[in-house]
C-alpha cells in the first residue's frame, strides 16, 4: 500500500472515530436526535465510506430500529452486491425485514408484512423464520386453507435441516398451527354449508392430522345430524385445539339441539330418553371430555332461570367432577351456578380448593366478598389479581366500581399512569386508555393515546383491534357529551369494519345511536336503529329508546315488556301472569297484583297511570308494589290501593336481602320482587307489570292525561311546609337540585355542577332552598360562602327517605328546578311547576311540542340546550325560563 493510501486510510480511520466519539457522547447525553443528525451529516460527506454505513446499520439493528436498520443495510449491500460485503449485508437484511415484519404483524398492518416477508422468500425460498412469518401472516388474517399449506411448509423445511434441534421451538409451534388452521378450516367449511355438514368432513379432516383419533361412540347409519355431531365431539375429547371447534358446533352451528344430544350421550346422571338413535349406544363415561359435558349441561340449564334447571346444572357439573376429571371449566360454571342461588360457602370451599383460579374465578370470588360486606378482602384480591395482568379492563373496571365506597381512586390513578408508560402492544395501548379516561384524565389519557400514534395508524391496524380502538374512542367522547367526535370514531369503526357483522360492529353502531339519540337526531338514530338489527339483536334499552324517539308508544311498551325485569315477573308468575295489554274484560271485577319497575323516580313516574286504571279498568282489588319511602304517601293518594313494600334489590346482597327473598322461584325476578310480594300472588286472580297498562292506556301521545297532582301530601304536611316556607320571607322561594345521587364518572357529564349555577346562586330576588340530599365537601363549601342559610336549613327532614314531607315541601315552593331524578318527578307528580334541565336531548321523547311540557306532568317545563353537553346553554335557557314564571306567578 502506498504512503498515499495509508495516509488516506488513517485519515478516515479517525475521522469515523471522532464521529462515532461523539455520537456515544450524545446518546450518553441523552440527546437522541442529535446522535441521529451528527452521523447523517458525516454520510454526506463521506457517503461512498462502507463502513460509516455499516455502523449506521448495526446502530439501528442493535436498537431494534428495524425501519432504519432495512434502510442501512439495503444501501450496504447496493453499493457492494457480489463482494463479502454485500453478502454478509444480505443475510442483516433479511434478518431485518423478518423482525420488521413480525413487529408490522403484531401492529395489525398486515399487506406490508406480506411484502416484506415475500422479499426474503424470493432470495432465501427455504428461510424457516420467513417461512413462519408468512404462515403467522395467514393464520392473522383467518385464511386457513393458506394458513394450513403455509405451516406444512414450515414443517418440511425444518425436517430438512441439518441442526434439527436449533428448530424444535419452531417445529412444535407450526405443529399446533398447523392443526388449528385444520380445525378452524373444517369449522369454517361447516358454517359455509359444505356438503355433508353433519361433520363427516370434520372428522376426515381432524383423523388426517398428526394425531389419529380413534372413534369412541359408535351410532347407527340413520342416526340424527345432531347425534353425529355430538359423536365427533367425543371422538375429538383428546384434541387440546378442539374446543374452539366444538364450541362453535355446539353454539352456532346447532345450539340446543347439539347440546341436547351431547349432553344424551354423555351425562352420568340423566335419564336417557327412550329414542331410537340411541340404540347400540356403549359408553364409557370415565374417558369422555369434561369439557363436552359441561359445556352441554351449561347451555342446557345454566341460561334456564329457575331453581330446577340451576339444580341439574349443579348436578351435572358435580357428577363429571366425580369421575376424576378436575376441569377447571366445571368449578368455573359452578362457581356461577351457586352465586346466582346465594350459596357463597360453596363458592368459597371451591375457590379454596384452585392452585392458580383464572382471572375469571377471582373477579366472581371478589364479587361475592363485595357483595358480603367484605369490601377490603374484595379489594386486596382485586389489587394482587390486577398487579399480574396490569392491563385488563375488566379487573381494574371492578376495582373502579367500588371506588365509589373504598376511595382508591388514587391508587387506581397510579396503576393507569404507571402503566400506560409501558404499554408497547396496541391492544395493551387501548386498555391503558380506557382506564385514564375512566378515571376521568380526560385530556391527558387522549393525549396519551394520540401520541402513541395509534388513531393515525387506525386504518392500518388489524380489523379487529382497530374496531375495538374506535369503539373506545367513541365511547370515551361519548362519556364527555363530546357527541361530534363520538360520532365521527363511532362512523369511522364501521366504514373500517366493512361488511363484517360481529360483536365491536353492533358496539358501534349502538354507540352512534346513542350520540344521534342524545343529540336528539331522531332520523339518523331511527336509521342507525334499523341497521343495529341488521347486523344483530339491538338491546332491550336500544330498541325502546328508538322507538320513544320516534314517539311510538305502543311499540315502546311492548318492548319494555321483555326487559330484564318484566321477563323475570313472568316467569316468576307465569301461569297468573298478564301480558298483550289488559282491557276491561280482563281486569274488571278480579283481584290484581301489580308490579312497579325501576327506580323510585322512574316508580314515580310509570304509577301516575293508576288512577286511570282505577277508573277505566275497575279492579275490584288492586295491590301494587312500591319503595318502601312511596308506600305511605301512595296509599293516601290514590284510596282503594293497598301496597307491599318492595326494596329494589341492585345485585348487593346480604343475608337479610337473602332471607327476604329466598322464596322467589326465578333468579331474574328477584330485583323487583320479594318473599311477601310472591304470597300475595295467591291471593289474587291476576299478576301484571305496571308497564302492561301502558300499552292499554298511552298508546300515543294524545292519550296521556294530565298527572300532576297525583300524589297527595296528607294535609297536616302540607300546612307544616307552607308555614315553614311563609317564614322565609316574601321572595319566591326556588327548590333546587343539579344533579343525580348515584354519580360516575361516565355520568358526570349527563348533570350540572353546582358551580354552574353560580349566576342562579347569587340573585338576591329569590330565596334558594337546598333539595340535594348527599353534598359533597366541595359543594358544602361552596353553597356555604354563597347560601349559608341554604345549609341544614331543617335538620328534621330527611330529603333522601322522607319523600312524603319532601313531596309537602315541593308543593309549598314556587318553582323547583332539576334534572331527571326522583326529586324532581316527585315534585311534578305533587303539583309543583317545575323545569327540568338535561343537558342532552335524550328525555325529549317525553315532551309535548308545541308546549314544550312533560307528557307525564304537564307542569314540568323541559329544557335542553340547543347545542347537546353545553350546560353553559342549559343554565342560560333554565334561567330564562325561570324569569317567565315568576313573572306569571302572582305575587
Amino acid at each position: 500500500m502506498t504512503t498515499k493510501k495509508k495516509d488516506r486510510v488513517f485519515f478516515l480511520s479517525k475521522a469515523l472515530n471522532r464521529v462515532f466519539f461523539v455520537v456515544n457522547v450524545l446518546k450518553y447525553k441523552e440527546n437522541q436526535e442529535a446522535s441521529k443528525i451528527f452521523p447523517n451529516k458525516q454520510l454526506k460527506q463521506h457517503s461512498d465510506d462502507v463502513h460509516l454505513l455499516m455502523q449506521l446499520a448495526e446502530a439501528a439493528t442493535s436498537e431494534a430500529d428495524w425501519a432504519n436498520a432495512i434502510f442501512h443495510w439495503r444501501q450496504v449491500y447496493d453499493a457492494y452486491p457480489s463482494s463479502q460485503i454485500g453478502k454478509q449485508a444480505r443475510r442483516r437484511l433479511n434478518q431485518a425485514l423478518i423482525n420488521r415484519a413480525m413487529q408490522l404483524r403484531r401492529l395489525g398492518i398486515l399487506d406490508q408484512t406480506e411484502g416484506l416477508v415475500e422479499e426474503v422468500l424470493g432470495i432465501m425460498p427455504g428461510n424457516a423464520r420467513a417461512l413462519t412469518e408468512y404462515a403467522e401472516l395467514a393464520t392473522a388474517r383467518g385464511n386457513w386453507t393458506t394458513a394450513i399449506e403455509r405451516w406444512q411448509a414450515v414443517l418440511d423445511a425444518v425436517q430438512h435441516e441439518k441442526d434439527a434441534d436449533k428448530y424444535k421451538k419452531i417445529f412444535s409451534r407450526a405443529v399446533g398451527k398447523l392443526r388449528e388452521a385444520q380445525i378452524c378450516a373444517a369449522a369454517m367449511s361447516l358454517k359455509e354449508g359444505v356438503p355433508d355438514t353433519e361433520g363427516a368432513f370434520l372428522l376426515a379432516a381432524l383423523q388426517g392430522s398428526l394425531v389419529p383419533i380413534k372413534p369412541v361412540i359408535k351410532l347407527d347409519p340413520e342416526t340424527t345430524a345432531e347425534m353425529r355431531a355430538a359423536r365427533i365431539l367425543i371422538d375429538l375429547r383428546s384434541e387440546p385445539t378442539c374446543e374452539k371447534l366444538a364450541k362453535y358446533v355446539i353454539q352456532v352451528r346447532w345450539g340446543k339441539a347439539v347440546a341436547s344430544a351431547l349432553y344424551q350421550l354423555t351425562c352420568p346422571i340423566a335419564e336417557v330418553v327412550n329414542n331410537s338413535s340411541l340404540k347400540n349406544l356403549h359408553i364409557d363415561t370415565t374417558t369422555l371430555s369434561a369439557w363436552l359435558v359441561i359445556r352441554a349441561a351449561s347451555i342446557l340449564y345454566a341460561d334456564a332461570d329457575n331453581k330446577d334447571s340451576i339444580q341439574h346444572s349443579i348436578s351435572t357439573t358435580e357428577a363429571t367432577l366425580r369421575m376424576g376429571i378436575h376441569d377447571p371449566i366445571a368449578k368455573e360454571i359452578l362457581i356461577d351456578t351457586y352465586i346466582r342461588t346465594w350459596n357463597y360457602n360453596e363458592v368459597f370451599s371451591i375457590y379454596s380448593t384452585l392452585d392458580s383460579p383464572s382471572v375469571y374465578c377471582s373477579l366472581q370470588y371478589a364479587n361475592v366478598l363485595n357483595q358480603l360486606g367484605r369490601n377490603e378482602e374484595a379489594k386486596e384480591v382485586l389489587f394482587e389479581l390486577l398487579s399480574k395482568n396490569p392491563f385488563n379492563w375488566a379487573i381494574f373496571n371492578s376495582l373502579l366500581r367500588m371506588n365509589s365506597y373504598l376511595n382508591i381512586f388514587d391508587r387506581l390513578e397510579e396503576h393507569a399512569l404507571k402503566f400506560s408508560e409501558k404499554a408497547i402492544e396496541p391492544i395493551e395501548i387501548i386498555n391503558a386508555f380506557q382506564m385514564m379516561s375512566s378515571l376521568g384524565l380526560c385530556d391527558r389519557s387522549l393525549s396519551f393515546l394520540f401520541q402513541s400514534g395509534l388513531p393515525e395508524q387506525v386504518g392500518e391496524l388489524n380489523p379487529s383491534i382497530a374496531q375495538r380502538l374506535c369503539e373506545t374512542l367513541a365511547s370515551t367522547y361519548l362519556s364527555q357529551a363530546r357527541y361530534a367526535e363520538s360520532l365521527y370514531w363511532s362512523n369511522k369503526g364501521i366504514i373500517l369494519s366493512g361488511a363484517a357483522e360481529n360483536k365491536k360492529t353492533q358496539n358501534l353502531l349502538s354507540l352512534r345511536f346513542e350520540a344521534t339519540h342524545k343529540c336528539g337526531l331522531n332520523d339518523l338514530a331511527s336509521k342507525t336503529s334499523k341497521k343495529i338489527i341488521g347486523v344483530g339483536k339491538m338491546t332491550t334499552r336500544q330498541s325502546y329508546l328508538a322507538s320513544l324517539s320516534e314517539k311510538n308508544f305502543s311499540r315502546a311498551w311492548k318492548i319494555k315488556t321483555d326487559n330484564q325485569d318484566s321477563i323475570g315477573i313472568k316467569l316468576a308468575f307465569s301461569e297468573k301472569y298478564h301480558s298483550d295489554g289488559p282491557t276491561y274484560h280482563h281486569i274488571n271485577g278480579r283481584k290484581i297484583l301489580v308490579f312497579s319497575i325501576g327506580g323510585v323516580g322512574d316508580q314515580i313516574r310509570l304509577l301516575s297511570i293508576l288512577p286511570d286504571l282505577l277508573r277505566h279498568l275497575q279492579p275490584r282489588q288492586t295491590t301494587v308494589t312500591c319503595d318502601p319511602r312511596l308506600a305511605s304517601l301512595l296509599e293516601h293518594s290514590i284510596p282503594g290501593i293497598r301496597t307491599i313494600a318492595v326494596t329494589e334489590y341492585r345485585g348487593v346482597a346480604s343475608e337479610a336481602i337473602f332471607l327476604e327473598r329466598n322464596n322467589v322461584p326465578n333468579h331474574s325476578a328477584v330485583r323487583m320482587v320479594n318473599n311477601e310480594a310472591y304470597k300475595a300472588a295467591e291471593d289474587h286472580d291476576l299478576v301484571l307489570n305496571i308497564i302492561e297498562f301502558f300499552r292499554t292506556l298511552r298508546p300515543s301521545v294524545d292519550s296521556f292525561k294530565d298527572s300532576s297532582h297525583y300524589l297527595r301530601p296528607r294535609s297536616r304536611l302540607k300546612n307544616k311546609w307552607r308555614a315553614r316556607i311563609h317564614a322565609l320571607g316574601a321572595k319566591p322561594k326556588i327548590g333546587f337540585s343539579w344533579r343525580s345521587g348515584l354519580m360516575t364518572m361516565s355520568r358526570w357529564h349527563e348533570y350540572t355542577r353546582l358551580i354552574d349555577w353560580i349566576e342562579l346562586l347569587l340573585r338576591e330576588d329569590i330565596e334558594i332552598v337546598n333539595l340535594q340530599y348527599d353534598l359533597s365537601s366541595d359543594e358544602r363549601r361552596l353553597l356555604g360562602k354563597l347560601r349559608p342559610e341554604a345549609l341544614n336549613r331543617w335538620p328534621d327532614l330527611d330529603l333522601k327517605n322522607d319523600l312524603e314531607d319532601l313531596a309537602a315541601l315541593s308543593s309549598a315552593l314556587d318553582v323547583v328546578i332539576g334534572p331527571c331524578t326522583t326529586i324532581t318527578e316527585l315534585a311534578a307528580a305533587a303539583g309543583a311547576s317545575v323545569i327540568y334541565t338535561a343537558t342532552n336531548a335524550g328525555g325529549n321523547w317525553r315532551t309535548r311540542e308545541p308546549e314544550g311540557t312533560d307528557l307525564f306532568f304537564p307542569n314540568m317545563k323541559m329544557v335542553f340546550p340547543q347545542t347537546p353537553g353545553s350546560k353553559e346553554e342549559l343554565v342560560k335557557i333554565s334561567l330564562k325560563e325561570l324569569d317567565t314564571l315568576l313573572e306569571a306567578t302572582p305575587n
